[in-house]
């Protein structure tokens, strides 16, 4: 919204003052087409670095979904692979990588936004716990 704004602003004040030195001199027509060069020009250039700046934030926002469907991916496959320890560490590391799951999910919602520096030290203290579940239930199981 903020940049829709900026650029309606810049093309009323562009079209003000070009409204108003129209009116201060006489016609002259090898000046209108030079100005009218100069305005295309000015606005060809804007649409470029506009273009230009859309182009990079939308290729941040499809890297992001990127990172975001691969750690999905990651949680899904480690939680499958809980079926391959016994108890009682199987059900601590389900229970862990679902508290997790909730803790990155809170993470990139709006409501999060409050909560960022207790649910990455949260989510630190998860790794911790569920890397020691995964090092006890394979303990002895080395071939």
């Amino acid at each position: 919204m903020i940049a829709i704004g900026l650029i309606a602003g810049l093309i009323a004040a562009h079209e003000i003052g070009f409204w108003l030195g129209s009116l201060t001199r006489s016609a002259d027509e090898p000046f209108d087409r030079q100005v009218g060069l100069v305005r295309t020009s000015t606005g060809a250039l804007v649409a470029f670095l506009v273009g230009f700046a859309f182009s990079g934030a939308a290729s941040r926002f499809v890297d992001r979904v990127d990172i975001v469907v691969k750690e999905a991916n990651a949680l899904g496959t480690a939680y499958l692979r809980t079926d391959a320890i016994a108890e009682p560490q199987r059900g601590e590391l389900k229970a862990a990588l679902k508290e997790y799951t909730a803790d990155r999910v809170a993470l990139l919602s709006r409501e999060g936004r409050d909560q960022i520096d207790a649910l990455l030290a949260k989510v630190g203290g998860l790794h911790e716990r569920m890397w020691r579940s995964a090092i006890e239930a394979t303990r002895g199981n080395g071939h």
